[in-house]
């Protein structure tokens, strides 16, 4: 995985790490838990569309997303100002930030690609470029509104692939730069170099199980709301836990914090691809195969670091 990040002439600083997430948990699930106990669960989209309380409820958990996007940025910033730690120390911009442009979409796709084969690997589905299988396990689920949708939206574009993925990489890239930075100067800028006395290989553990437990309150929000089920959203939280490995990876190699802002928003953006790219299997499935493609790369990703460790250079 590379080496520690660190500065040459700065020690990792253990306390700052625990005061940043003392900071951090404290004021975003201390909002997390003072919302819930005021509004209760956030509704579902039709009874917001019915109710302009609802939907006012609805606003005040969308605030309370953006508030857990930026603030680990937002402290990283403060704490760095307070204490004279410049602001390069944590990846900002880095040794190597034009990485985010090349290195972030193409691990991305290999991530996409992965999650892709392993269900027809497992013969549970098998390639239909066409989207077609995507229509019949909405159909399935009985969420019809969703199924007409898409098939009307691939009648007027039968080739949905080479648009989605290409749409996906733009789309994926600019969100992280400008959203998904807000927390991975957080996860993999300050806690990574503060907490890089672990060992590079423990550290990107570390910081993904960190990084998916931030995300719990929001996971209930979306739950309460309908918008996904525990299954899921407890392996969708697993996979980005694992994915802090390659995430942790991409920092060390660039020295940059943008990389791995820009692979979140581009993991993210693509995830849609794999639905569209097979027939069979379950919504369930999918979210299986893309915390296996995740959990192979991250994997292979630590025993390579191992492997170095054993054979350094000379």
């Amino acid at each position: 995985m590379g080496h520690a990040v660190r500065e040459p002439d700065a020690p990792p600083q253990p306390r700052r790490a625990w005061r940043f997430l003392a900071w951090t948990f404290g004021v975003g699930w201390g909002m997390a838990l003072l919302l819930g106990l005021a509004l209760g669960p956030a509704p579902d989209a039709d009874t917001a569309e019915l109710s302009p309380a609802a939907g006012l409820v609805r606003g005040a958990y969308a605030a309370l997303g953006l508030l857990m996007l930026m603030l680990p940025a937002v402290v990283t910033i403060v704490l760095s100002r307070r204490e004279g730690v410049p602001l390069r120390r944590y990846g900002l911009p880095g040794d190597a930030s034009g990485a985010a442009l090349w290195l972030a979409p193409l691990v991305a796709l290999v991530l996409t690609g992965l999650a892709t084969l392993l269900p027809v690997i497992a013969r549970v589905a098998e390639f239909d470029l066409r989207g077609t299988g995507e229509i019949e396990r909405l159909g399935a689920e009985g969420r019809f509104v969703e199924a007409l949708e898409l098939k009307l939206g691939l009648e007027e574009d039968p080739t949905p692939m080479p648009r989605r993925v290409a749409s996906g990489l733009l789309l994926g890239v600019t969100l992280g730069l400008l959203v998904a930075l807000g927390t991975e100067l957080g996860w993999r800028g300050l806690l990574l170099a503060e907490l890089s006395h672990l060992g590079a290989a423990w550290t990107g553990l570390v910081c993904g199980a960190v990084a998916a437990v931030w995300c719990a309150p929001m996971v209930w929000v979306a739950v309460s709301a309908g918008e996904t089920d525990w299954s899921g959203a407890v392996l969708r939280l697993t996979a980005y836990a694992l994915l802090g490995v390659v995430l942790a990876w991409t920092r060390t190699v660039t020295g940059s914090v943008l990389p791995p802002a820009a692979l979140v928003g581009t993991w993210a953006t693509l995830g849609g691809v794999p639905a569209l790219a097979i027939s069979g299997g379950t919504h369930l499935q999918l979210e299986i195969s893309r915390l296996a493609a995740v959990a192979i790369v991250a994997v292979a990703l630590l025993i390579v670091h191992a492997r170095g460790r054993r054979n350094p250079r000379r």
